[in-house]
């Protein structure tokens, strides 16, 4: 999960604070490996992520490849609901990958 913010935007400041900082939040975020990416100093990272709005929320495979993402301000309900739908989408592709391995 790659948490995309500008440094001197008041919206990425409260979205770190109020967002990230909520309990519900802390617990979601001990399944997903996080990293901050500050859009000043990784321009070419924000691309690729197809990030066009800061603060935003990249939820990204193994391979790298964004899955889904939550772009602009998110209260901890919306961060939090983003949150379990990834790892809801997560979940379903292992099962479906474990179950075509079964069925090899």
């Amino acid at each position: 999960m790659a948490v995309v913010y500008h440094r001197g935007f008041g919206g990425s400041i409260e979205f770190r604070r109020d967002g990230l900082g909520d309990p519900e939040v802390g617990r979601l975020a001990q399944s997903f490996v996080c990293v901050q990416v500050e859009y000043e100093s990784a321009v070419d990272t924000v691309e690729e992520l197809g990030v066009v709005a800061v603060p935003s929320l990249v939820f990204l495979r193994p391979d790298g490849e964004p899955y889904l993402t939550l772009q602009g301000y998110g209260s901890a309900e919306r961060i939090s609901r983003a949150m379990k739908q990834a790892l809801a989408q997560v979940g379903a592709a292992e099962e479906a990958r474990d179950h075509g391995a079964q069925n090899s």
